[in-house]
C-alpha cells in the first residue's frame, strides 16, 4: 500500500526528520517490480557549490537484499541541513564490471524564487 517511485522516494526523504546515523527503509517499485532501499544519512558537510554554501546531510540509496539485480555504483546526496532539504550535490561513482570509470557530479548553479541567504550555513560570514 505505501510503495513509491525512485522520485517519489527522495521527496518522501526530504520529509523526514534526519540526523546522522538515521537509517531509513522504504520499498520503490520501477518497471512493475519492487525493490527494497535503505536509505543511510552518513553524516554532515559543508559544501560549496556555484550556487554558494551550505550545510548539508550526506545521504547515500542503497539496494537491500538485492537477489538477482546487483547494485552498481554508488550515488550520494548532499541535501541541505534545514526543514527543506534541497539536493544540492549529487555524486555517483560509474562502474563497468569491476573497473571504476569515475564519477559524474551534479551540482546547484543557481536558485530563483527562494532566498539562499536563509538557509544554513548559506551566509555572508561563511
Amino acid at each position: 500500500p505505501f510503495v513509491l517511485d525512485v522520485l517519489a522516494s527522495m521527496y518522501y526523504v526530504r520529509t523526514q526528520d534526519l540526523a546522522p546515523g538515521d537509517t531509513l527503509y522504504i520499498d520503490h517499485q520501477d518497471n512493475r517490480k519492487l525493490y527494497p532501499l535503505k536509505i543511510v544519512v552518513h553524516a554532515r558537510e559543508k559544501v560549496k557549490i556555484k550556487a554558494g554554501k551550505f550545510d548539508c546531510l550526506v545521504v547515500e540509496p542503497f539496494l537491500r537484499d538485492p537477489g538477482l539485480f546487483q547494485q552498481r555504483g554508488t550515488l550520494v546526496i548532499h541535501m541541505t541541513d534545514d526543514h527543506r532539504k534541497i539536493p544540492v550535490k549529487m555524486t555517483s561513482q560509474i562502474y563497468v564490471s569491476k573497473f571504476n570509470l569515475g564519477a559524474v557530479v551534479a551540482e546547484l548553479e543557481k536558485m530563483e524564487g527562494v532566498m539562499p541567504e536563509t538557509l544554513p550555513g548559506n551566509g555572508k560570514d561563511d
